[in-house]
């Protein structure tokens, strides 16, 4: 059944009827999904989800009637910011439509030392568009939060936004001394993670001495060498199986 957000649109709630004025969410239901009344959705507003029933349709608005208010959660039970060193744009917008469906709570491009792209080539444009994909990626695997994209970072920045986490991780070649992420989420229960995947190039080494003075914990996602953006689902992957996702 179709999802919208609503938290940033026009509406407005006279119970049992909900109004909505959204454009984009008008043009969605009546010309891409061909809608008719009586059919039924589900609107969010990040704290409750309603499933309606499509009422009235016309030019400028839609009429629906409140069946029921869903108090759900479907987030991982801690807070996860999956950062991801520059990467051309459609690994980026692959990364970003995944690590959403996976429960990311946030994404942060950084600039690295081996980023193929840098800052000063970012359209500024860019990141509205990576969240309108967030929140599509959001409504399709029925999330009741979208995911944020969060604007980008040099690397110098990217250390001060990590004091706010209280476990800071990077993937990086598995090395004898370092422990694998599974031995490291066992050891305690946290509830803002931050981890970092380098671009294609990877991270460099003055780069992982700089994230270990900071108190980065390199991990290990298996035996092979990752591409960045299958690095990136590994690490959601095992974040959401070690933690979140009991019942798969």
């Amino acid at each position: 059944m179709q999802r919208y957000f609503i938290n940033n649109t026009k509406y407005e709630i006279n119970k049992p009827s909900l109004y909505l004025f959204d454009k984009e969410i008008l043009h969605h239901i009546t010309n891409v999904m061909r809608m008719r009344e009586g059919n039924l959705i589900y609107l969010c507003d990040e704290k409750i989800t309603y499933l309606v029933s499509l009422t009235k349709i016309e030019k400028e608005m839609i009429e629906v009637e409140i069946k029921e208010e869903i108090k759900e959660d479907k987030n991982l039970p801690f807070e996860v910011c999956l950062a991801q060193g520059l990467v051309r744009k459609e690994k980026m917008e692959l990364v970003i439509d995944g690590v959403c469906e996976m429960g990311a709570t946030s994404y942060l491009g950084v600039d690295m030392e081996r980023s193929l792209i840098h800052l000063d080539k970012i359209n500024k444009d860019k990141n509205e568009r990576l969240n309108k994909i967030s929140k599509e990626a959001s409504e399709q695997s029925h999330r009741n939060q979208i995911m944020k994209v969060l604007p980008f970072v040099s690397f110098k920045d990217f250390l001060k936004f990590s004091k706010e986490f209280d476990l800071c991780l990077f993937a990086y070649e598995k090395t004898k001394e370092d422990l694998s992420l599974k031995e490291i989420l066992r050891t305690k229960q946290y509830h803002k993670v931050l981890i970092l995947i380098g671009p294609e190039g990877g991270i460099s080494e003055k780069e992982v001495q700089v994230l270990k003075d900071n108190n980065f914990y390199p991990i290990g996602l298996g035996k092979r060498i990752l591409r960045t953006q299958m690095a990136c689902f590994a690490a959601m992957s095992y974040l959401a199986y070690e933690w979140g996702d009991t019942d798969v």
